[in-house]
């Protein structure tokens, strides 16, 4: 896993959902949601663990 700060654009999400999630406060993703993006979006099942608050 890369060190370096993933964006919600780096993943592939629109430009309007990151200005709605920005308008909301959510600037990036959670090191966990970044971990499993790829393969939740190719529609794979997924299965990951973190702790509580990690935004899962």
């Amino acid at each position: 896993m890369s060190s370096e700060p993933v964006g919600f654009r780096d993943l592939g999400v629109s430009d309007e959902v990151v200005q709605a999630l920005a308008q909301r406060g959510i600037l990036a993703p959670f090191p966990i949601q970044s971990m499993v993006w790829e393969d939740a979006r190719a529609g794979r099942d997924t299965l990951a663990r973190s702790k509580t608050g990690s935004g899962k």
